[in-house]
C-alpha cells in the first residue's frame, strides 16, 4: 500500500471516530465497573458496620437484662424462703436492695407489687401511686401470666412525673402468685440503655432501636428513632438478620434476642452510607471527563491534521504523476500504467494499442513565437486529445512536444481511427498571437501489444519506430508498426 493510500485510510472520519469511540468506551466501561464495584463494597462495609453495632448493643442489652434478672431472682428467692415475713420491713431485703442499687449504679430498682395493686419499694415506704397507676395501664401483669417463651417479661416503658427518665418494668414469668401476695418487679433506667445506644449508632444519620417482639418500642438512639421504626414493617428472618430497606431512605439490620423476646434494629441513612461512594464516583467521573474531553479534542485535531497530510500527499502524488502544464500524466507514471495494463491484457488476452504523437516543428514554434505560445500549443493539443479519448484511455506527455496514449482493449484499426481523429482536430487549431496566427500539425505512430512482448520496452520501441517513420515521411501523418 502506498503512503498516500495508508494516510487516506487513517484519515477517514469513520476510522478516527471508531478508534476514539473504542477508547472512550473502554474508559467509561472501566468507570462504570469501578462505580458498581465500589458501591457493592460500600454496601458490604455498611452491613458489616451495622452488624458490629448490633452485636455491641446486644451485649449491652443482655448485661442490663442479666442484672435485672439476677436482682429479681434474688428478691424472689428471699420471698420464697420467708413466706411469713413482710419484705417491706425486713432489714435483709433492705440490704439486698441497697447492694443491688450500688452494683448497678442505680440503674435497676426493685419494687413489690401487692395483690391490691399497690406498689412499694423493696426498701419500704409509702405506696408509689404514680408507678402503680402506670403499671395498671401497662400490659406487664398479663405478659407475666401469659408468657410461655421467656423467663423474663418486659412491659412498656413507664413515664412518671417524679422520674427524670422513663423506666422499663421487668418481671419474672409467674407460675404461681408471689409469696405473701407480692410480685417482684425491676425498673430499668432507660437512660442508661439510650446512652450506650447513642455511643454505638452510626453518625450522623444512623439509629438503633430496641423493640419488643410485638413491635412495641422500648429504647433507642436517637430517643425518638424507635417510634418511627415501630411503625414500619419489620420482617425478621429465621437467621436473625433482616432485609435491607429498599423502599425507604435507610438501610436496616435486625438482630433478634429470642430468649428475652426482644429485637434490635440498627439503621443507617442511605445518603450517609453512600456519601463516600458518591464522592469517590464524582471524582472518578470528573477524571474520566478530564480524559474524555482532551481525547476528543486530540481525535478531532488528529483527524484534521491527517486530512491535511493526506491532501498534501495527494497533491504531491498529483505533482509527481501529472504534467503541470497540460494536466496529462508524466512519462514515468504513464510507463507504470502501461506495465499494469500490459500485464492485465496478457492475462485476459485482450488487445492493447499505444499511440505516440509528436508536434511537428515544435522547436521552431518555441523559437519563433516564444515559449508562452509553445505552452499554448501543448495545452491545445492535450485538450483536443482528451476530447477524443474514453475515460479508460491514458494520455501522457513523454517529452517536450511528444505525447503518448494508451488505449486498453483496443486493436490497431480502432486505434488508427482515434489517431486520425486527433490529427484532424489538431490541424484545425488556430492560436492568435501578436506575430500572427499559429497553426500546427502532428505526426503519429501506432503499435499494438503482441503476445511475445517481454516488457513494455518492446512496444515503446515499436511505437517510437512508427513515429519516426511518420516524421521521416513528411510529417502530419500516421504510421503503423
Amino acid at each position: 500500500m502506498k503512503t498516500g493510500d495508508n494516510l487516506e485510510s487513517w484519515a477517514r472520519p469513520r476510522t478516527v471516530v471508531l478508534l476514539t469511540m473504542v477508547l472512550l468506551g473502554a474508559l467509561w466501561t472501566a468507570v462504570l465497573l469501578s462505580a458498581v464495584a465500589d458501591r457493592e463494597d460500600t454496601l458490604t462495609a455498611t452491613g458489616q458496620a451495622l452488624q458490629r453495632a448490633n452485636r455491641a448493643i446486644e451485649e449491652q442489652t443482655r448485661l442490663h437484662m442479666r442484672l435485672a434478672g439476677l436482682a429479681l431472682a434474688a428478691a424472689q428467692a428471699w420471698l420464697d424462703e420467708h413466706p411469713g415475713e413482710d419484705p417491706r420491713s425486713n432489714a435483709a431485703v433492705h440490704a439486698l436492695h441497697a447492694r443491688l442499687r450500688t452494683a448497678t449504679d442505680s440503674a435497676v430498682e426493685i419494687l413489690l407489687l401487692a395483690a391490691d395493686g399497690n406498689v412499694f419499694a423493696a426498701a419500704g415506704g409509702e405506696p408509689q401511686a404514680e408507678i402503680a397507676a402506670a403499671l395498671a395501664a401497662s400490659d406487664l401483669n398479663d405478659l407475666a401470666r401469659q408468657s410461655q417463651t421467656t423467663e423474663l417479661v418486659i412491659g412498656t416503658p413507664l413515664r412518671t412525673p417524679a422520674a427524670a427518665h422513663p423506666r422499663l418494668p421487668i418481671a419474672r414469668r409467674l407460675e404461681n402468685p408471689g409469696a405473701g401476695g407480692y410480685i417482684v418487679l425491676a425498673l430499668l433506667d432507660l437512660s442508661r440503655l439510650n446512652a450506650g445506644y447513642e455511643e454505638q449508632r452510626q453518625k450522623p444519620g444512623g439509629s438503633i432501636a430496641l423493640l419488643r417482639r410485638d413491635g412495641t418500642p422500648l429504647a433507642g438512639a436517637p430517643v425518638d428513632a424507635r417510634l418511627g421504626l415501630a411503625q414500619s414493617d419489620q420482617r425478621t428472618k429465621d437467621d436473625g438478620v433482616t432485609d435491607a430497606s429498599t423502599a425507604t431512605s435507610e438501610f436496616s439490620l435486625q438482630s433478634p434476642m429470642p430468649d428475652y423476646g426482644l429485637l434490635i434494629v440498627g439503621t443507617v441513612d442511605r445518603a450517609d452510607a453512600l456519601a463516600p461512594w458518591i464522592r469517590h464516583t464524582i471524582w472518578v467521573v470528573l477524571l474520566a471527563l478530564g480524559m474524555t474531553i482532551p481525547l476528543a479534542v486530540v481525535a478531532y485535531r488528529s483527524l484534521h491534521l491527517l486530512r491535511v497530510v493526506a491532501r498534501h500527499e495527494a497533491e504531491l502524488q498529483h505533482l509527481a504523476t501529472t504534467d503541470r502544464l497540460t494536466g496529462t500524466f508524466t512519462r514515468q507514471h504513464f510507463v507504470e500504467i502501461l506495465k499494469e495494463e500490459l500485464a492485465h491484457a496478457g492475462r485476459r488476452h485482450l488487445p492493447l494499442t499505444v499511440l505516440s504523437f509528436d508536434i511537428d516543428f515544435f522547436k521552431r514554434i518555441n523559437d519563433g513565437y516564444g515559449h508562452s505560445v509553445g505552452d499554448q500549443v501543448l495545452i491545445a493539443f492535450a485538450k483536443v486529445a482528451k476530447a477524443c479519448l474514453r475515460d479508460v484511455d491514458v494520455l501522457g506527455r513523454v517529452s517536450s512536444g511528444e505525447f503518448s496514449i494508451l488505449l486498453p482493449n483496443t486493436d490497431v484499426q480502432a486505434a488508427t481511427v482515434v489517431a486520425e481523429r486527433i490529427r484532424r482536430g489538431v490541424a484545425a487549431i488556430s492560436i492568435a498571437t501578436q506575430d500572427g496566427t499559429v497553426q500546427f500539425t502532428v505526426s503519429a505512430g501506432v503499435s499494438a501489444a503482441r503476445p511475445d512482448d517481454r516488457s513494455v520496452d518492446e512496444i515503446i520501441k515499436r511505437v517510437a519506430q512508427a513515429l519516426h517513420e511518420a516524421t521521416s515521411a513528411g510529417h502530419d501523418r500516421i504510421s503503423i508498426v
